[in-house]
């Protein structure tokens, strides 16, 4: 009788996990992912997004593993941990030009409107609305996993003239402010009466009002903004109604 060998071979599969880091042990974010863990800043020269990365590590992903849009063969589309923020964050900055804005695959929208508040004197403003996702890219795809899918949605809007070459943003009055649910772009415009041609003593108007041919000096600011914005007066005028429309205002350009 031959003597048969039954061998089995017995594969070790090992569970590869996120081991949860020192910084994010006595972290409040130490939690599974919630959508408020994104924070979405629609600046002047980038977008940035920052999340909570405590609870990627919690889902049993890290930072290698959260990407823009699925583009995960793009180096550039994935974030950095940023381990000495309070608490710790995965952040993604993306510069506002065409070119890197698809590079991850971001979604355009060009949404056209009336104008209204501070643009009510244009009748048709265009809008280009940026979105897209960041999501966890699963190494177990296709065998059984016990991760959890995270998904983070962002979106920024912006002037249609903010994103072209020559760029010149009309504004009536003195106040812009343009904000989105997501996220926010916030630039504004002031202006300031001054007694002086160096700007140094501002202008108080009594109540009795001021005296015939009193030179006032107008210094007109824009803050927040980048040189691919431009600030255009169009309209300039004295009146002694609040609702300027009503014929009463005296034109300061015309004379």
């Amino acid at each position: 009788m031959r003597l048969v060998i039954l061998v089995c071979q017995l594969g070790l599969i090992l569970r590869v996990e996120a081991q949860i880091p020192e910084a994010c042990i006595l972290s409040e974010t130490n939690r599974p992912p919630e959508n408020s863990d994104i924070t979405v800043i629609c600046g002047t020269e980038h977008m940035d997004l920052s999340i909570y990365i405590c609870p990627v590590y919690q889902a049993l992903y890290n930072e290698s593993l959260m990407v823009l849009n699925n583009q995960f063969n793009s180096p550039e589309c994935f974030g950095t941990a940023d381990w000495n923020a309070d608490p710790p964050v995965l952040k993604f900055k993306i510069p506002i030009n065409e070119s890197a804005i698809s590079a991850c695959s971001n979604n355009f929208k060009i949404i056209s409107e009336v104008g209204s508040g501070d643009f009510s004197d244009f009748s048709n403003i265009q809008f280009v609305n940026i979105s897209g996702t960041i999501t966890s890219v699963d190494p177990a795809a296709g065998m059984i996993t016990y991760r959890p899918q995270i998904l983070y949605k962002f979106s920024c809007r912006y002037p249609m003239q903010y994103l072209l070459n020559n760029t010149e943003l009309g504004v009536s009055g003195v106040n812009l402010a343009i904000r989105d649910n997501n996220g926010s772009f916030i630039s504004t415009l002031s202006m300031q009466l001054y007694q002086d041609a160096q700007y140094q003593d501002m202008l108080n108007i009594p109540q009795t009002g001021l005296n015939l041919k009193t030179k006032i000096y107008v210094a007109v600011k824009a803050s927040n903004l980048t040189d691919r914005f431009n600030v255009l007066l169009d309209r300039c005028y004295a009146t002694t109604s609040p609702y300027p429309f009503l014929n009463t205002y005296y034109d300061l350009f015309v004379g």
